[in-house]
Protein backbone atom coordinates (compact mmCIF):
# COMPACT_ATOMS: atom_id res chain seq x y z
CA UNK A 1 0.00 0.00 0.00
CA UNK A 2 2.54 2.59 0.81
CA UNK A 3 4.93 1.33 -1.91
CA UNK A 4 2.31 1.67 -4.14
CA UNK A 5 1.50 4.94 -3.19
CA UNK A 6 5.41 6.51 -3.39
CA UNK A 7 5.88 4.55 -6.86
CA UNK A 8 3.42 7.34 -8.04
CA UNK A 9 5.75 10.30 -7.04
CA UNK A 10 9.04 10.98 -9.09
CA UNK A 11 12.12 11.17 -7.36
CA UNK A 12 11.31 10.18 -3.65
CA UNK A 13 14.74 8.19 -2.39
CA UNK A 14 14.55 6.85 1.28
CA UNK A 15 16.32 3.99 3.06
CA UNK A 16 15.42 2.01 6.02
CA UNK A 17 17.65 0.33 8.17
CA UNK A 18 17.21 -2.04 11.35
CA UNK A 19 19.03 -0.77 14.35
CA UNK A 20 21.28 -3.61 15.95
CA UNK A 21 22.94 -1.70 18.82
CA UNK A 22 22.27 1.46 20.73
CA UNK A 23 18.49 1.24 20.81
CA UNK A 24 15.70 -0.30 22.84
CA UNK A 25 13.31 -2.60 21.59
CA UNK A 26 12.73 -2.44 17.57
CA UNK A 27 14.03 0.36 15.86
CA UNK A 28 14.09 1.24 12.43
CA UNK A 29 15.86 4.61 11.00
CA UNK A 30 14.95 5.77 7.77
CA UNK A 31 17.50 7.83 6.14
CA UNK A 32 15.93 10.74 2.76
CA UNK A 33 19.11 11.49 1.19
CA UNK A 34 18.87 15.37 0.48
CA UNK A 35 21.61 17.73 -1.32
CA UNK A 36 20.25 20.71 -0.13
CA UNK A 37 17.99 22.50 2.34
CA UNK A 38 15.35 23.44 -0.17
CA UNK A 39 14.75 19.33 -0.91
CA UNK A 40 13.09 19.33 2.73
CA UNK A 41 10.23 22.02 1.18
CA UNK A 42 10.18 19.53 -1.60
CA UNK A 43 9.37 16.53 1.22
CA UNK A 44 6.50 18.55 2.10
CA UNK A 45 4.80 18.45 -0.64
CA UNK A 46 5.78 14.82 -1.86
CA UNK A 47 4.03 13.85 1.95
CA UNK A 48 0.97 15.70 0.48
CA UNK A 49 0.70 13.62 -2.66
CA UNK A 50 1.36 10.08 -1.08
CA UNK A 51 -1.67 11.01 1.30
CA UNK A 52 -3.57 11.74 -2.05
CA UNK A 53 -2.27 8.85 -3.45
CA UNK A 54 -3.50 6.86 -0.39
CA UNK A 55 -6.84 8.05 -1.07
CA UNK A 56 -9.13 8.78 1.68
CA UNK A 57 -10.14 4.62 2.95
CA UNK A 58 -6.24 4.01 2.10
CA UNK A 59 -4.76 7.34 4.22
CA UNK A 60 -7.57 6.61 7.13
CA UNK A 61 -6.31 2.57 7.35
CA UNK A 62 -2.61 3.81 6.94
CA UNK A 63 -2.92 6.06 9.73
CA UNK A 64 -4.45 3.48 11.88
CA UNK A 65 -1.38 1.24 11.11
CA UNK A 66 0.94 3.88 11.82
CA UNK A 67 -0.89 4.41 15.18
CA UNK A 68 -0.89 0.62 16.63
CA UNK A 69 2.77 0.41 15.14
CA UNK A 70 5.35 3.09 16.25
CA UNK A 71 5.50 3.87 19.90
CA UNK A 72 7.69 6.88 19.07
CA UNK A 73 9.39 8.82 16.06
CA UNK A 74 12.02 11.73 15.92
CA UNK A 75 12.76 13.71 12.76
CA UNK A 76 16.68 14.78 12.63
CA UNK A 77 19.14 16.46 10.42
CA UNK A 78 22.20 15.09 9.43
CA UNK A 79 25.37 16.69 7.52
CA UNK A 80 27.78 14.75 6.36
CA UNK A 81 30.80 16.95 7.20
CA UNK A 82 34.33 15.41 4.10
CA UNK A 83 36.90 16.83 6.93
CA UNK A 84 35.58 14.34 9.47
CA UNK A 85 34.55 11.46 6.80
CA UNK A 86 36.79 8.81 5.40
CA UNK A 87 35.64 7.44 1.81
CA UNK A 88 37.47 5.70 -0.76
CA UNK A 89 39.03 7.34 -4.05
CA UNK A 90 35.75 6.09 -6.11
CA UNK A 91 33.84 8.43 -4.43
CA UNK A 92 36.34 11.49 -4.02
CA UNK A 93 36.65 11.03 -7.94
CA UNK A 94 32.74 11.30 -8.37
CA UNK A 95 32.54 14.67 -6.44
CA UNK A 96 35.90 16.44 -5.94
CA UNK A 97 34.48 19.48 -5.25
CA UNK A 98 32.59 18.32 -2.16
CA UNK A 99 34.82 15.75 -0.75
CA UNK A 100 38.29 18.03 -1.01
CA UNK A 101 37.40 21.43 -1.21
CA UNK A 102 40.23 24.40 -1.97
CA UNK A 103 40.70 26.00 1.32
CA UNK A 104 39.69 29.91 1.30
CA UNK A 105 42.42 32.44 1.60
CA UNK A 106 41.75 34.11 5.38
CA UNK A 107 40.41 37.23 5.16
CA UNK A 108 43.23 39.94 6.55
CA UNK A 109 43.59 41.41 10.38
CA UNK A 110 41.63 44.44 10.95
CA UNK A 111 44.39 46.44 12.92
CA UNK A 112 43.26 47.90 15.92
CA UNK A 113 42.83 51.53 16.20
CA UNK A 114 44.65 53.01 19.02
CA UNK A 115 42.59 55.13 21.26
CA UNK A 116 44.29 57.83 23.73
CA UNK A 117 44.12 56.44 27.13
CA UNK A 118 41.56 58.64 29.21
Amino acid sequence: MVKAAYEKIPDVHFATFYAQYGQEGSTYVVFTPMKSAAEIDKGFEQDKQFMANMGEEGGKKFSELIAAAIETSQHNLFVFSPSMSYVSDEWIKADPDFWKPKAHAAAPKKKMEEKPAQ
